[in-house]
């Protein structure tokens, strides 16, 4: 059943009205508890991290709510799922100018080529927008099977070990799309970060989960360049 707003059209919320606030962020304070399902838990927080605005960067990690070790898991996934969706955008964005004729080779710098590893058992060359492409299609798909485990399964170690391997692929690879959208498309990127804060909100998200992994980003992207 749609929701319908006071004048009768639907609504966008997919939960009642009187569950979000007058910035029309939803009120996750007053409705979620420490023995919800899991399953329940990671519903209000999608729809949470859904209402902000994208300039609003900390208040996608730091929640009204107390952070279990659960709770932390499942903010910790949905962010990067949001990440990796907001990627797909910027993909969009830059296709006007990011084409198999103009970016052959997926690359960062000079200095910085990458090999597509979906063509078999050997990685080659692939223009960019196929290499961001093939990531976001094969890797987002394994993410959700694999790192939605260490939250809802927590006690099975060998799923917990997976999903934190898969999550460390994730953040290396997702970092080269941003690198190649910065360093051959720095226009376009940056018109795109300055409406949609991705990187921003990719730096936050490695800060606060893995921050080991910030030194690992390279060729690194000034954040002063978007201040």
């Amino acid at each position: 059943m749609s929701i319908q707003n006071a004048g009768g059209l639907p609504d966008s919320h997919i939960y009642p009205n009187k569950l979000y606030n007058q910035s029309q962020t939803l009120k996750i304070e007053q409705i979620i508890n420490q023995q919800m399902d899991a399953r329940l838990v990671q519903a209000y927080i999608r729809e949470y991290l859904d209402t902000l605005n994208p300039n609003q960067i900390d208040k996608y990690f730091e929640l009204p709510v107390q952070q279990s070790a659960q709770i932390q898991k499942v903010v910790r996934y949905e962010n990067l799922s949001l990440i990796l969706q907001e990627m797909s955008h910027l993909l969009s964005h830059l296709s006007p100018e990011c084409t198999k004729q103009s970016c052959p080779t997926m690359l960062a710098t000079v200095e910085w080529k990458f090999l597509c590893t979906v063509h078999g058992q050997e990685p080659q060359d692939c223009c960019a927008v196929s290499y961001s492409s093939h990531f976001l299609d094969s890797g987002f798909p394994t993410f959700i099977k694999s790192c939605s485990q260490e939250f809802l399964q927590p006690n099975n170690r060998t799923l917990v070990a997976e999903a934190i391997k898969n999550y460390q692929f994730i953040e290396r690879r997702s970092y080269r799309i941003l690198a190649h959208g910065y360093f051959h498309h720095k226009q376009a990127f940056t018109v795109f970060e300055k409406q949609r804060y991705l990187y921003r909100r990719f730096i936050k998200y490695l800060n606060v989960y893995a921050p080991k992994q910030v030194a690992s980003m390279v060729p690194f992207i000034p954040l002063e360049e978007f201040q």
